[in-house]
């Protein structure tokens, strides 16, 4: 089992910036938030000693991506015309935890490289220059990935938003 102090160290230097990465995810839900990070640091320290953890913002990261995904996923967002947002404008919401949801349950609905590519993107900041090089591509191609991750995105969002096939609240699945 690692020393007390190393995991301590660990929690004070990433709590932040992964409530932070957490928080702009659930759309302020302060809750929520709190609830996702706390898993987070659960899980991560009860496999500490089973693994070398080289980077433990980006192990933190990727577990409390799986939790949001794991969420997200049982959720159905709430109806597109109540909000009163349409998902075919290129702007991505962030006035409203409701719009944080249609974003997160359309990015579970694409596949694994989509769903990274718009989140380093639009929540982690990368520009595309950052992407290519973590991507090991072009920048011309991560703007061609983004474009079509983006299509992808609003074709999900408007085929279940449609009034006839939205949902009026945000409920279990």
């Amino acid at each position: 089992m690692p020393e007390t102090d190393e995991l301590t160290t660990v929690y004070r230097e990433t709590i932040q910036s992964l409530y932070q990465y957490v928080s702009w995810r659930t759309g302020g839900r302060r809750a929520l938030s709190e609830d996702i990070v706390q898993e987070t640091y659960v899980r991560a320290f009860e496999s500490w000693h089973k693994q070398k953890i080289e980077n433990p913002m980006a192990w933190l990261r990727s577990i409390a991506h799986n939790l949001l995904v794991s969420y997200y996923r049982k959720k159905k967002p709430a109806s597109l015309e109540d909000l009163g947002w349409d998902p075919s404008s290129d702007a991505v919401p962030t006035d409203s935890p409701e719009k944080a949801d249609w974003i997160q349950w359309g990015l579970t609905q694409l596949g694994k490289k989509d769903s990274h590519i718009l989140e380093m993107f639009y929540f982690c900041e990368f520009n595309t220059r950052e992407i290519s090089k973590e991507l090991h591509i072009s920048e011309r191609a991560v703007e061609g990935r983004l474009r079509r991750a983006r299509q992808k995105l609003k074709k999900a969002l408007m085929k279940c938003g449609h009034p006839s096939g939205g949902y009026s609240s945000v409920r279990e699945a």
